[in-house]
């Protein structure tokens, strides 16, 4: 019963997408896309809207752009992709068809039906790829038995002539029997010598129509209803290590779940088990971490949130879910959250095994450029939303975009973060620095103590007697201790007392900050860990996490000291 209404929902969106008006150029390449998408994730293309889909996909190709094409291409292409829609792109230009092609993995009878309607480009990509199918020592027999049919067509009259000459002749005698001297008909041969006649093979597998390729699909489907009983024998006779295969725990799925928090789509284990189970009130079923009910109510990511499916089977066990929220993108209404479902114990067991690659720092500093434009982009969208640049608008939006602000700007700064550290790895300048912590810290006492009375909590400073020149640039430490600082007065309660004290050593500097009451009692793991539930707990351990990647990177570390943390800094010898 869930899984026909998994499907109903799916066919609703289905038909929401057909249902979409196509009146400009724009709206029908967005709808084109939107129909692909949908049809490349269906497990069966055999419905009617299916059917209509695929038919509306193949009559509106012909006015997408080819670029719009071939970028939808890219982004469905995958081994196991739906056998009507890889027979729909084969039947476009290789430009297009080309990353479906090299991704199918399909059998010699699929590809020979994909052959069947497939473009003369994209058939030779096909034979390039697979020169050995069966398919190609048909189709040669399937080519010679046309050449003698191409000579029936009338237009080469010739021909006739050549081939029955006694028996024309003898019926043509009477009437031409003076003309039979002119038996200039040699002249002829010339024209017929020519058999590269067999050469218009290349005409003959023209791009096909939209109806053979829609009769090709139909043929397919009702193969598969006539063949459907067969796999159930054939299942009966497998061997019992083959269904111990079969029956084997899965390490990961990938699921989806709509806006009421009911799993809609799984793949990775059967369905039955997760479909219609709701995430969003865990209350209805036993084994749902809170976790994800709490990010459910604001709309929040969440990771490695425990669920646990009794009974047996592949999906049975314990996994951990991780999942992130989705929205719509024409009008941003919540969607859901997709996501991966992880078995506790295959993670356990491969976390040991993960080899540390060397990290590009080239590529990471490119990627966190990445980043920071699109982030930039967001920000600023928001910023003309909360301060209403463009007209009016609702306190309600105005709150979100303000809040998107705030979110964009937090991720921001640890991209900035990032390429500090990129930069630190990549070039020794940043470390041959020379820096005076006491004065560096001096300029940033009024900003620390402005951030602390924000919260009704009290700052103060302790500078070192002795100088305290640390080895770093001036630009790469402000970043560092503003970082530090920030985390821990940031989780500061009201009326707490913070205290910050610079001290040197033989051959370092020490930064010590006593602990806030919120991150009071707890171990080293669970301050540099992501398992608390309070946000600003988790918002302070990603921070310090950070600034001791930065510091260690640097060839300092923050370490935990008691009830205080040090931020240790290389000292430069005078």
């Amino acid at each position: 019963m869930k899984e026909a209404d998994v499907a109903v929902r799916f066919d609703d969106r289905l038909h929401t997408v057909l249902a979409q008006p196509a009146a400009n150029p724009h709206d029908r390449a967005v709808r084109w896309r939107q129909l692909v998408e949908l049809l490349a994730r269906s497990p069966d293309l055999s419905t009617q809207l299916s059917q209509q889909a695929l038919t509306e996909i193949l009559s509106d190709a012909q006015h997408i752009d080819q670029q719009l094409r071939a970028a939808a291409a890219r982004a469905i292409a995958q081994p196991h992709l739906p056998l009507p829609l890889v027979i729909v792109f084969a039947a476009d230009t290789v430009a297009v068809s080309a990353p479906v092609l090299a991704a199918a993995s399909l059998q010699p009878s699929q590809w020979k039906d994909v052959l069947a309607t497939a473009s003369p480009d994209s058939t030779a990509f096909i034979r390039s790829m697979y020169p050995g199918l069966p398919a190609w020592s048909a189709g040669a027999a399937a080519t010679a038995r046309p050449a003698p049919a191409a000579p029936i067509e009338p237009t080469p009259v010739p021909e006739p002539t050549l081939e029955s000459v006694p028996e024309a002749q003898a019926e043509r005698e009477p009437e031409q029997a003076a003309p039979e001297p002119v038996v200039p008909e040699p002249e002829p041969e010339p024209e017929v010598a020519p058999p590269p006649q067999p050469a218009p093979a290349a005409p003959i597998a023209p791009i096909p129509s939209i109806s053979e390729v829609l009769a090709r699909i139909e043929h397919l489907r009702q193969e598969r209803q006539v063949a459907r009983p067969q796999p159930q024998t054939v299942a009966r006779a497998a061997p019992a290590a083959a269904r111990a295969v079969e029956l084997a725990p899965s390490p990961l799925f990938r699921w989806e779940c709509g806006p009421s928090g009911e799993i809609a789509w799984v793949e990775g284990v059967p369905r039955g088990p997760l479909i219609g189970r709701s995430l969003a009130n865990p209350g209805e079923h036993n084994g749902v971490d809170q976790r994800i009910q709490r990010a459910f109510s604001v709309r929040a990511p969440f990771r490695d949130a425990l669920l646990n499916i009794s009974g047996e089977g592949p999906a049975a066990g314990e996994w951990k879910l991780s999942g992130v929220p989705a929205f719509e993108p024409a009008d941003g209404r919540f969607a859901g959250y997709r996501g991966v479902g992880i078995r506790s114990a295959e993670a356990a067991e491969d976390i040991p095994t993960v080899e540390d690659e060397p990290l590009d720092e080239d590529a990471l500093r490119e990627l966190i450029h990445e980043l920071r434009t699109p982030l930039n982009a967001i920000i600023g969208f928001a910023e003309i939303i909360d301060g209403q640049y463009l007209g009016p608008a609702d306190h309600s939006y105005r709150e979100r975009a303000a809040e998107i602000v705030a979110q964009a700007r937090l991720l921001l700064s640890a991209i900035e973060d990032l390429d500090i550290a990129a930069q630190l790895r990549a070039s020794s300048a940043a470390v041959e620095g020379s820096t005076d912590l006491n004065a560096l810290l001096k300029d940033l006492t009024p900003e620390l103590k402005e951030r602390a009375a924000n919260r009704n909590a009290r700052l103060d400073v302790t500078l070192s007697r002795a100088p305290a020149i640390c080895s770093l640039d001036r630009n790469v430490l402000e970043r560092l201790m503003r970082r530090f600082c920030f985390s821990l007065i940031d989780i500061a309660s009201p009326r707490e007392r913070l205290g910050i004290s610079v001290d040197c050593d033989v051959g370092q500097c020490l930064v010590s900050l006593n602990r806030p009451q919120a991150l009071q009692g707890m171990s080293e793991a669970q301050l540099f860990g992501r398992n608390d539930d309070s946000p600003d707990v988790l918002a302070a351990s990603f921070s310090l996490k950070l600034a001791r990647g930065i510091a260690q990177t640097a060839g300092g570390d923050l370490r935990v000291s008691g009830e205080k943390l040090a931020l240790v800094l290389a000292r430069r010898r005078t």
